[in-house]
């Protein structure tokens, strides 16, 4: 008996209904091809983080330059998406600058980063 494990990430919860059909034909396309049989699970997990166009909107003016976009979308499992489903959200990450991933073992937090973080909630606070 074999067993296959892996995560499923998503944009949107209309892609998650066409990912887990899509490996569900995969799944029974593969096993017709080699006689064997398969059992399937998905868990909830996470929702995907969408972000409100409006309050997008809003930070971009306000932040002006110091809001970037990330280049690609990411796909990320984050806490913060479950509150996206009751009330409107926009996600953002702090950048530090140095260019090193938050969870790399080179990674060193320099405290000074989170005043610029401060400073953006305040911005943002006056727009709201």
């Amino acid at each position: 008996q074999s067993v296959v494990e892996g995560s499923l990430r998503v944009f949107s919860d209309e892609m998650f209904d066409r990912a887990r059909a899509g490996v569900e034909r995969c799944a029974r396309s593969s096993c017709e091809a080699y006689g064997c049989s398969y059992d399937l699970h998905f868990s909830d997990g996470y929702p995907p983080v969408v972000n409100d166009e409006a309050l997008y909107g809003l930070a971009k003016d306000a932040l002006g330059e110091k809001l970037r976009l990330v280049p690609e979308p990411l796909l990320i499992a984050e806490d913060f998406a479950f509150y996206q489903r009751h009330l409107p959200g926009l996600f953002m990450l702090l950048g530090t600058g140095t260019g090193i991933p938050l969870h790399s073992d080179e990674f060193v937090m320099d405290e000074r980063v989170l005043v610029r973080g401060l400073e953006t909630y305040r911005t943002l606070l006056q727009v709201a």
